[in-house]
Order: structure tokens, then sequence, then C-alpha cells
């Protein structure tokens, strides 16, 4: 009788296999761990109820990588003996990867994921800081241009309140102040009079 090829079949299958042609597996792991070798060869011809020893490899479950960050993903594969197939910078996010997630895979098989492509946020962040800095420059040289020009402008004559002026107190007959401030535009021929009454 001739031994059937038994490498690449699972613990389970292989027993299958041998059962149907009067063989007996003689060695074996876990019912999904991965035949990787066996002995006697494919081919050989036995006796009816040989045994068949055969070399696996265990079996992992892939982890769901999504979501995470490159780093994170690597880690997570390294615990169960995976590796991440496609180095990239650290800090990416991944958005799919192969094989799927809870997928039972030999140790050290390679999983490829696929990057969400960097964000283009930040740029519109710049811009809007941009404007902002922008607006406020021009504000803040207007503000200096406007006080420049009262500075060149308008003279500030401290005087005696007119004494003609009847002002008096909201709340009673208090004396008004006595002193009032006189704001004069140079270039202008009128001038104009600011009475401002401390109490």
């Amino acid at each position: 009788m001739a031994v059937p090829a038994l490498v690449g079949l699972t613990v389970d299958a292989a027993r299958a296999t041998l059962d149907t042609v009067g063989l007996v597996l003689a060695s074996g792991g876990a019912g999904d761990d991965r035949v990787t070798g066996q002995r006697p060869s494919p081919g050989t011809t036995v006796p009816r109820g040989s045994r068949v020893a055969v070399t696996v490899v265990s079996l992992v479950t892939v982890p769901d990588l999504a979501g995470l960050q490159v780093g994170e993903a690597r880690a997570r594969l390294k615990n169960v003996r995976l590796v991440l197939a496609n180095e990239a910078a650290n800090g990416r996010w991944i958005r799919s990867q192969n094989p799927p997630p809870r997928t039972r895979v030999d140790t050290g098989t390679a999983v490829h994921v696929t990057l969400v492509p960097p964000s283009r946020w930040w740029l519109v962040g710049v811009c809007i800081a941009l404007l902002l800095a922008g607006w406020w420059a021009i504000r803040a040289a207007r503000l200096r241009s406007a006080r420049k020009w009262v500075d060149e402008h308008v003279s500030v004559v401290a005087q005696p309140a007119n004494t003609d002026l009847d002002l008096r107190a909201v709340d009673g007959d208090r004396p008004v102040a006595s002193w009032a401030v006189r704001l004069d535009p140079y270039r202008d021929a009128g001038s104009q009079l600011l009475e401002e009454v401390h109490q």
C-alpha cells in the first residue's frame, strides 16, 4: 500500500487521509496544526496498518489590526509569532490586513497591511493660522497708525471748567468738577470742547 502525501494538510485531514487507505497516524499535534514533513515519504509501499510519522507546525490566529498604529500592530503580531510584511513609518494607522482577522496560519507568516493615507487637515490648519496672523498684524498696524494720528493732530489742554455750565450730579446737588479737558485738533480751524465731570 502506497503512503499518501500529507504535507500541507492539517493533522485532522492527514489522519482522515491515512484512515481511508488503512494506515495510522503515529504522531501529530492539535487538529488544526499543519503537517510540514512525513516519514515514510509519499509513494513508499508499506503494509496495511503501518504507522506514518509526521512533523507539524502549530497554527496561530491572526489578530485584528484595523485601527492600530504600525508600532502597536507589530508588537501584537510578535506576541503570536507572526511578522508585519510591509514595514512602514510608525504612527500611521492600519485600514485593512491580509490574511484577515481570526484566520489560522503558520507561525512566522507575514501579515500585509494597508495604511490610512496621511491627512491633509494639517494644511488647512496652517492656512487658517496664517490668515489669523495676517489679520492681527493689519489690526495692530491700524491701531498704531490711529495712535500716531492722535499724537500728531490732537493736543490736550487742561483748564478751569466754564463757570456758566450748569452741570449737576444725577443723585443730588453736589458741586461739579473744577477742571475739564479740552481737545483741539491742530489742523482744524474750529475747536471742540470735551468736558468731563468728576464727582
